[in-house]
């Protein structure tokens, strides 16, 4: 049977703060209380965090159908205590990393990685059983074609316009376009701007690494498919 995962996408405005951490754009947390969640953060307007913002958070519930299937139990208002609490830069309970703090990884342009910037921020090398990679393409870039035997993948499209491919179908991407792909289905991702970065956010639900995910590579990206639409 497939991990079911559910997907919150919340939109906050007030103050970009979240209990003992300051949260800033790139940054990614994983809580493993319950069930395993992973949370991504990026700020909308380029504000200091004493004034008014909105703020986007993209977080999957690893092995939940429903935010009720989570376990999720209401504890209470966060209050002005917990605001002026120190604050560190690491949780005693689950990872949190900022992206700017993870190397880029070494992936091979023979296995289909045209990826302008992958990098790994929660994974098995930090305690986490599902993966969470964080992807840019600049223009022309693309993953591709390659499946994954040992487990599906879900990815959010950030900012950016792509081409999407998965099985037979095509269909273009842009900001806020959520992707599912079941283990063992051939896909790829193409960025279509001549201009403008492509960013993803995604986990490999259930590996703990790329190795993990059963990774196999199937070929080029063509013009015939960057040219098809079925969606």
């Amino acid at each position: 049977m497939r991990p079911v995962t559910t997907i919150p996408w919340a939109k906050y405005r007030g103050l970009a703060r979240k209990l003992v951490n300051e949260t800033r754009v790139g940054l990614l947390r994983f809580a493993s209380d319950g069930v395993r969640s992973a949370l991504a953060a990026r700020r909308e307007t380029n504000v200091r965090l004493t004034a008014v913002v909105s703020m986007l958070v993209i977080g999957f519930y690893v092995g939940a159908k429903s935010v009720a299937d989570t376990g999720y139990e209401f504890r209470g208002p966060v209050t002005e205590a917990d605001l002026k609490m120190f604050r560190g830069s690491k949780f005693s309970d689950g990872v949190l990393v900022h992206i700017d703090d993870v190397k880029p990884a070494r992936m091979s342009a023979k296995d289909g990685w045209s990826i302008t910037d992958f990098r790994i921020p929660i994974g098995r090398h930090n305690g986490s059983p599902t993966t969470l990679f964080w992807a840019k393409f600049m223009p022309g870039a693309v993953h591709k074609k390659h499946r994954h035997d040992n487990c599906d993948e879900i990815y959010y499209i950030v900012r950016g316009h792509g081409l999407a491919g998965a099985g037979p179908d095509r269909a273009e991407v842009r900001g806020g376009h959520v992707h599912y792909i079941p283990k063992g289905v051939e896909h790829f991702l193409h960025n279509l701007s001549k201009t403008e970065p492509l960013e993803a956010i995604g986990i490999y639900i259930g590996a703990g690494s790329v190795e993990e995910t059963g990774y196999v590579y199937t070929g080029d990206v063509t013009a015939a498919d960057i040219k098809a639409r079925t969606a």
